[in-house]
């Protein structure tokens, strides 16, 4: 009875089992930590001194804990960070313990790593007690998670906040530091499910925050369109649009979420309606496809039926926007407002075709 209350205090955990990386631009100081992680009771060790060294590493040894420094290489570390919470470079535990080493603690940095999603960060010189403490918090009391469309990793909210309609959902996530270390590691069959129903969970969550940042975009380019004179703000918008839902596709196949492909698979047409719009370019198109990102939302929550029903509305509007858009009246009204000798449908087409506008008006009169 005494040895499981000393455990449950994180007195006595045992690490043979944990597997560990390194990563330190300095051999000195590599050896120093490394020294500190043997002190408590460490052995499955791999080190490397270079950011691009950790994707096969991660792949290969799937460490359970790793300690970075964030101060040689700030901006690559917290890049592969990043990578491996999102699963945008494949392999690894994206829900491995992360300690960000720093020599600095400058604001600079400590927020830089804690934006890439660290759990927690360690001054140098690493002392032997500094890291048993550090590990003990993340056995003991490590922080759930959450998934935006840009960041996965521990929740920092304040704990006293109101909370709204479009509240984050935090998740416990898999801690195979924690259960190695209290001699209870998973079987890989139950671990693998573990890991793979929580990265479900929060790339839903991921889908759904980038749902509302497509909207937010179809709606910042409708109201660019409908002014007719802020064709960079419109360009950005449309770009930023097809790497959202080419996110969303992405996430969709990979986690297999229900209700969505077909959804998904509207939006591109409806954004493909903008490529082949031309001189017929309206509003509408935009307010096409921020009506796909809502459908989104609402196909994850639907039986087949309501699905089935939503996507062949969606197909109608994007075949009736095709048809009506070089209707009269629908355009843009920017035809007084010349940047260059070109009116505002022009720079944009000549954009989205990545020519000249002297190309497009010569086509089109060639064309006439």
């Amino acid at each position: 009875m005494a040895d499981e209350e000393s455990r449950g205090a994180g007195q006595f955990h045992d690490f043979k089992q944990v597997k560990s990386l390194l990563l330190d631009p300095s051999e000195k100081s590599a050896g120093l930590i490394k020294d500190r992680m043997i002190d408590i009771g460490l052995r499955d060790i791999v080190s490397c001194s270079k950011v691009g060294e950790l994707p096969s590493l991660l792949k290969e040894h799937t460490p359970d804990l790793l300690l970075l420094d964030v101060d040689g290489d700030r901006d690559a570390v917290c890049q592969a960070i990043q990578a491996l919470r999102s699963q945008d470079q494949k392999g690894g535990n994206p829900f491995a313990v992360i300690v960000g080493v720093t020599a600095s603690n400058n604001r600079e940095t400590v927020t830089a790593a804690l934006e890439a999603g660290v759990d927690s960060l360690l001054s140098k010189p690493v002392e032997t007690a500094g890291l048993r403490a550090c590990l003990r918090e993340q056995i003991d009391d490590r922080a759930d998670f959450i998934a935006t469309d840009d960041y996965v990793g521990p929740d920092r909210r304040p704990g006293d906040r109101e909370p709204s309609d479009e509240e984050l959902v935090s998740l416990e996530v898999p801690n195979d530091l924690k259960s190695k270390a209290n001699g209870e590691p998973p079987s890989p069959e139950d671990a693998q499910a573990r890991l793979e129903a929580t990265m479900r969970s929060l790339a839903t969550q991921r889908v759904w925050h980038l749902t509302r940042r497509l909207s937010e975009l179809a709606e910042n380019a409708r109201k660019a369109m409908a002014a007719g004179n802020d064709f960079p703000l419109l360009g950005e918008c449309v770009e930023a649009m097809e790497g959202v839902i080419a996110k969303i596709g992405e996430l969709e196949g990979e986690h297999a979420l229900p209700g969505i492909a077909e959804v998904i698979a509207s939006a591109r047409a409806a954004l493909a309606t903008i490529s082949m719009a031309g001189e017929g370019l309206t509003a509408r198109h935009f307010e096409l496809l921020r009506v796909h990102a809502d459908s989104v939302e609402v196909a994850m929550k639907q039986d087949e039926a309501t699905r089935a029903s939503l996507v062949t509305e969606l197909e109608r509007a994007v075949s009736a926007v095709k048809g009506r858009g070089a209707a009269a009246g629908e355009g843009p009204q920017d035809e007084g407002a010349e940047k260059g000798g070109y009116s505002f449908k022009v720079r944009f087409l000549a954009w989205w075709e990545g020519v000249e506008p002297s190309d497009v008006m010569a086509a089109r009169q060639g064309s006439s």
